[in-house]
């Protein structure tokens, strides 16, 4: 049985509730939502290039400024260190900008930030996932999408659930538009 990953946005049962209700999937099928499953959220992720699921991140940047943007956002649980000292600092969380409390000193990549990043997180009860703590919009999107390429011919869903083809272009449109808004730079 393939596990789901670190980045899958919705559970094996909702997937199957959603894809087949009432009724009981075949080995190949449920192997084919699970790929889905975790193709489809990393697709997601790959698309909007931020993380979705919740995960801890250090990045470094150059000092000689007092506001700084973070690669990732939203953002949350934010230390900040200029040369290996800490120093405190505003984080506007969903816009991923962070203010000093004051200017750090030139220097190359003397300043570093470590925060968590993402929008929201999985719960795994020995090892399987059981919930994923997400806005309802993330759901029913990746469901979108996982059930329009599972009823593609097997071709395409078999090539989508390896994560290799899965872009913007190939998704469902409101999917697309889904992500477009999600991927928007302040």
């Amino acid at each position: 049985m393939i596990s789901l990953n670190e980045k899958a946005l919705v559970t094996y049962a909702q997937a199957r509730e959603y894809v087949l209700p009432d009724q009981e999937p075949s080995k190949d099928q449920e192997r084919t939502l699970r790929m889905l499953i975790n193709g489809v959220s990393a697709a997601f992720e790959d698309i909007i290039q931020r993380p979705i699921i919740k995960r801890r991140v250090e990045e470094q940047q150059d000092g000689g400024l007092q506001k700084y943007f973070l690669r990732y956002y939203p953002a949350e649980n934010l230390t900040v260190t200029v040369e290996g000292r800490p120093i405190k600092a505003t984080l506007y969380g969903d816009s991923g900008i962070v203010v000093l409390e004051e200017p750090a000193p030139k220097g190359r990549q003397n300043v570093k930030f470590i925060y968590t990043a993402g929008f929201g997180e999985q719960v795994r009860k020995n090892g399987e996932l059981v919930e994923v703590k997400i806005g309802y919009d993330w759901q029913m999107h990746c469901l979108q999408a996982i059930n329009y390429f599972f009823n593609k011919d097997l071709a395409h869903f078999a090539r989508a659930a390896e994560g290799v083809l899965i872009t913007p272009d190939i998704l469902p449109a409101s999917v697309q538009d889904f992500l477009k808004r999600k991927r928007t730079v302040f």
